[in-house]
């Protein structure tokens, strides 16, 4: 499986190795249950619908600097309650953001073969992670998948004060992992962020595409397929 060129793979976390979906709902419901919004007239199925959007929408916002952490935090639940017409006051809203934000790192369901390619990879190649997430969340996701030990480096947005799909933020992730662009793929769901963001800083790149709404040729819509692509680059 060992490519001549690629000798280190960048992955990002959520939505291509961590299923951040059905991990966050797991979070909502605990989060509504908590605050008794079900007594109250809502549900986490009624919410759902309404709140996968608006949480990617302001993600993108965040990703392009357009918007702050905390707005996030605070925006995706209010502005869903609002959207469903549902009067929260604002101190629940904040509550309840608190709530999910301390419950999701402890789901832990990975996307399919995530653990068993990772385990097949790390004999070959450097395995490493770049994420925009929330640092102090993230690394609890990976301890709690049990995923962490099979990074050499993770690079996260945060400490590292830019977000892919900035170059920057790629260079310092090839430094900290000792690599050279050339050498060095990176595999993420995002088409602007990890794809188009990683052949910009002259990595190579595939899309984890797994409902399959890209045009993109180099993209997968499995991670077991993972391997076999590899052998492309």
């Amino acid at each position: 499986m060992k490519t001549k060129q690629i000798q280190h793979i960048f992955f990002d976390l959520d939505h291509t190795l961590y299923d951040f979906e059905t991990n966050s709902a797991k979070a909502l419901e605990r989060a509504f249950d908590e605050l008794n919004m079900i007594q109250r007239g809502i549900s986490v199925s009624e919410f759902l619908p309404i709140y996968v959007p608006i949480n990617k929408a302001l993600w993108d916002l965040y990703r392009d600097n357009l918007i702050s952490q905390h707005e996030l935090r605070y925006r995706r639940f209010k502005d869903s309650f609002d959207r469903l017409n549902f009067n929260v006051a604002d101190t629940e809203v904040a509550q309840l953001s608190e709530i999910y934000i301390n419950e999701l790192p402890n789901f832990a369901s990975l996307f399919p073969y995530a653990t068993d390619v990772l385990q097949k990879l790390q004999s070959t190649f450097q395995l490493h992670i770049i994420t925009n997430g929330f640092e102090s969340v993230q690394l609890k996701k990976m301890q709690q998948a049990n995923i962490q030990r099979f990074f050499t480096t993770i690079t996260h947005s945060e400490s590292v004060g830019f977000k892919k799909p900035d170059k920057r933020i790629y260079q310092h992730a090839l430094n900290s992992a000792k690599a050279q662009a050339n050498e060095s793929i990176m595999i993420g769901d995002c088409e602007i962020a990890d794809y188009t963001g990683a052949l910009n800083a002259g990595l190579h790149a595939l899309l984890f595409d797994p409902e399959n709404l890209s045009n993109i040729n180099k993209k997968i819509s499995c991670l077991s397929q993972i391997p076999e692509m590899l052998e492309k680059f």
